[in-house]
């Protein structure tokens, strides 16, 4: 099987870990609006810029690469503890985690993808067992980048 995927790389406006979901972080213009990332929480207003998560961990003001759309598998992606496979994923109030939802027209929320497995389920790209918390999902293409 092949499964395409796409990738941007970008300002991490904060430390940001491998696994997480990323948001846009509209408040920086230090390399251009639209040009840095944090970690996504829906609590400081990130429902609607949340895009894909980071390939690797990154500090604050260095480079980090996300990926925006297919299959994450590697470790797995940082989601709620009970998402089951083929839930639709949403941005949560945890800092970079996703949580199942779905989207209704003029909800705040972007549909950013979906689990692929349970959470916890299955071995990474190493062989070693997904962690709690963490889940094969794909990528919804947002078309962003």
């Amino acid at each position: 099987s092949h499964f395409p995927k796409k990738f941007v790389t970008l300002r991490a406006n904060e430390a940001v870990t491998k696994g997480y979901w990323v948001a846009i972080d509209v408040s920086d213009t230090t390399n251009g609006l639209g040009s840095g990332v944090k970690h996504a929480n829906s609590g400081d207003g990130d429902a609607s810029t949340i895009f894909g998560v980071a390939t690797a961990s990154a500090d604050a003001g260095a480079n980090v690469r996300v990926q925006t759309a297919g299959k994450f598998g590697d470790i797995g992606a940082f989601v709620q503890a009970d998402t089951a496979a083929g839930e639709g994923l949403v941005c949560s109030a945890v800092e970079g985690q996703a949580t199942q939802g779905y989207t209704d027209p003029g909800d705040e929320f972007t549909d950013v993808g979906f689990a692929l497995a349970a959470d916890a389920t299955g071995t990474d790209d190493s062989g070693t067992a997904v962690a709690a918390n963490y889940a094969h999902v794909m990528i919804r293409d947002q078309g962003l980048f």
